[in-house]
Order: structure tokens, then sequence, then C-alpha cells
């Protein structure tokens, strides 16, 4: 067991962290502690939620069938319509509570982006089906697991908690394999795969695991299977719905997401395991402000919860400028006179 982290998960936690928190906190320390300490929820739905969840759930159900039973049982299977259900289900769901939320805003996601999405999806179960073999062996591999949780205690009071997507198990080696489903619109280029807020994810989902079924780290293999919504099709060759991504996961890519995760936990909880008061730091980065929803109006009075811009919004375009009822009330730039 790692000597960072604590004994199995107790009774008595109080909080979950998990890595999307982390990767909040990376981003801006003050964001991190307006949504997850503050408890204040901007509205955040968009159709790439609803797409992501929905494909999950389809292909993890193939999967489930197929390693269960057999390949043939799972073909016959109506993903296409099963998606569908899934996508209309998301929808309505976030969409209702969306409306008691925010009784006077229009839910963010159409009926168009649902259509268009809904196609996209249908080609990712297409290829899926045709190539399932390359990705999700059967005669070498079994399923061991579908949302898989692990978890580790940091501190009293604190738990780091993470659900696997999908962990197989080699017929022949016995070692795990441990995929992490993400949907995207046309893959990963190499900055996002050097994105360590990005990738950090399965190196400690692999720590984990390793101490849960108490095996060394090394009997553990880590993938991203990057499902493509778009293709290029100006690419010179054929190009892949899927995108296979495997990053650095040994000892030392371990220690330093597990300083990570203590840096994070040490820096948002008291050693009692309460939370830090006060205020954060705030990460007035051009598109780290301009795209966040605290700049932006929310709530029921139509408040907007950060005011950090600043000038740094003065050399962006107005469209791209902090509003409140479609009004700017950004800084104002000075006006020139006109010489006479």
């Amino acid at each position: 067991m790692n000597k960072f982290f604590g004994s199995e998960q107790e009774d008595d936690v109080e909080h979950v962290v998990s890595h999307s928190q982390m990767k909040m906190w990376r981003e801006c320390r003050h964001k991190w502690a307006l949504h997850y300490r503050d408890k204040l929820r901007p509205p955040e739905e968009s159709i790439y939620f609803i797409f992501g969840s929905s494909i999950h759930e389809v292909l993890q159900l193939y999967l489930r069938k197929m390693y269960g039973g057999t390949a043939k049982e799972a073909d016959e299977l109506d993903l296409k319509g099963r998606f569908n259900t899934l996508l209309k289900e998301e929808y309505d769901d976030r969409k209702e509570a969306f409306n008691e939320d925010y009784p006077d805003r229009e839910f963010p996601v159409t009926k168009k982006e649902m259509v268009q999405f809904y196609r996209d999806g249908e080609q990712i179960i297409d290829y899926f089906k045709r190539n399932r073999s390359e990705y999700f062996p059967k005669r070498t591999m079994e399923l061991v697991g579908i949302e898989e949780k692990v978890e580790k205690g940091i501190k009293p009071g604190v738990a780091f908690v993470g659900y696997l997507d999908i962990v197989l198990r080699d017929k022949v080696s016995g070692t795990y394999k441990i995929i992490d489903l993400k949907a995207s619109t046309d893959g990963w280029d190499k900055w996002k795969k050097r994105e360590k807020k990005r990738t950090d994810q399965l190196v400690a989902y692999k720590s984990f695991y390793a101490d849960k079924l108490g095996v060394a780290p090394s009997e553990i293999e880590i993938e991203y299977l990057i499902m493509k919504r778009e293709l290029n099709s100006n690419a010179p060759y054929k190009p892949s719905r899927f995108q296979r991504f495997s990053p650095s996961a040994g000892s030392q890519s371990q220690s330093r997401v597990e300083k990570k995760i203590q840096e994070f936990v040490d820096n948002c909880f008291t050693e009692d395991g309460d939370y830090r008061e006060g205020d954060f730091e705030k990460n007035q980065g051009k598109f780290t402000c301009v795209f966040c929803p605290y700049s932006k109006q929310f709530g029921e009075e139509g408040y907007r919860v950060c005011d950090q811009s600043g000038e740094r919004y003065l050399d962006f375009p107005e469209s791209m400028r902090p509003y409140i009822d479609d009004k700017y009330i950004g800084p104002q730039p000075e006006q020139k006179s006109k010489s006479t």
C-alpha cells in the first residue's frame, strides 16, 4: 500500500474528492471553492454531458452481454434504439432539473443538437460493432467489472474516489487492463495528450486499483479509448473512429500524481477533514475567465459570483466578454475624444 494514502475507505468519511475536483482546482482554486466548498452550482448543462453519458452506457451494455454471454447475443442488441432512449431520458431529466433551478432561463441544449449528436452516436456504434474484437477481444480477455469503484482514505474524513469505466483481465497472463472511455469531437492531438490534468486520472486509478487488488502496479495496464464524433474527411488516410492512448504510468508518474493529490487535499482540508475557510487564489487567465460560468450571470437574482476578470477582457472581442441580461458589464475601455 502506498504510504501516501491511508487505509481502505472507512465509514466516517465526510468529504469525497475526485479527479474532476482536482482538475478544477488546477484550473482555478477560487472556482473549486465556489463549486465544491460553497456549493454554488451554475447552470452548466450541455449536449456533451448528455451524449457522453449515453454513449458510455450503450457500449458498456454491449460488453456486459458479450463477456457474460456470446458476441452473437451482444450483436443482436438494439444499441441504436437504446442509445436514442438514453439520450431522450438524459435530456428530459436534465431539462426538468434545470427548469426547476432556473425557471427564467432557456435550457441550453437544442433539439437540433440532439439530432446531430444522435447521428454521431450511430456512427460510433456502427464502428464499434464492426471493430469490437480489436479493442475488446473475447477469446483472450475476460470482463472484471464496469464502473468499478476504487477509493482511498487520504486524511481523516476525506477520501479520494474514482470509477473505472471498464476493467479487463488477460486470461493467460493474469494482468489487468483499465479502459476509460472518452467522447471527443475529433480526438486528442499531441497537446491534449500532454495535459497532465487530463491524463493523471488513470495514473491515479492504476495506483488505487493495485492497492485494492493487492497486486503490483506493473500488473495493471491503462488506456484511454477516445471515441470521435467527427472524422477528418481531408486526411490522406482512412481515419479511425476510435483512438487509443496510454499515458506514462510508471513509478515516477505514480509518485508525482500521489504528491499532487496530497497537495490538493492539504490545501483544501484541515487535518480534521474540514474545508479550509478563507479566499482561494484566482487564476486570472484569458480563457480561464472568459469561459468560466462564475463570470456570468446565474442564480435567482441574476448575480455574477466572480468579477475578477478585470482589464484582462479588454483585448477580447465584445462577443467574448462577460454579460448580464445580454448587456456587457465588464470594464469599459476609455473613450478617445475626437480631435477638433
